[in-house]
């Protein structure tokens, strides 16, 4: 079995560890822009790693096959990836994945613009301590 944590030689994949790259023009969807206003931020994070789960195993595999063939060359292992059988390969690519660092959630919510949001204050001035503070006119003095 092929363990990809071993050895001391430096990878990189040890140094690269996003595997999951948002363009400069990405942005959340609306359906993701709804679940995080309301909240729903594990809802909002699994529809983001399923929208990138492709791009994260293709980029693992490019990064495995490159680290492969530069050992094969180097003697420091026996076989290419398409020797490997398709456990050996699932443990290699699982093991990248283990050490990205990316958060697309995090890059995207950057790169979306603000969102109009509303929302009801239902009666404020029962809320505050000095209800006279409601009023337009006390804004310097702490009022909505």
């Amino acid at each position: 079995m092929l363990d990809a944590s071993r050895g001391t030689e430096h990878h990189r994949w040890q140094t690269n560890r996003y595997l999951r790259f948002v363009r400069y023009d990405d942005r959340l969807s609306k359906e993701q822009i709804g679940m995080v206003l309301s909240g729903q931020w594990n809802e909002a994070e699994n529809d983001v790693d399923e929208r990138f789960s492709d791009s994260a195993y293709d980029e693992s595999v490019r990064i495995v096959t490159e680290e492969l063939e530069t050992a094969v060359l180097e003697g420091r292992f026996d076989r290419e990836w398409d020797e490997l059988d398709s456990d050996e390969q699932d443990a290699v690519c699982y093991a990248i994945e283990e050490r990205d660092d990316s958060d697309p959630v995090k890059d995207l919510l950057r790169n979306t613009g603000p969102q109009l949001m509303r929302t009801s204050l239902g009666q404020p001035a029962g809320r505050l301590q000095e209800p006279r503070f409601a009023s337009w006119k006390h804004l310097d003095d702490g009022g909505l």
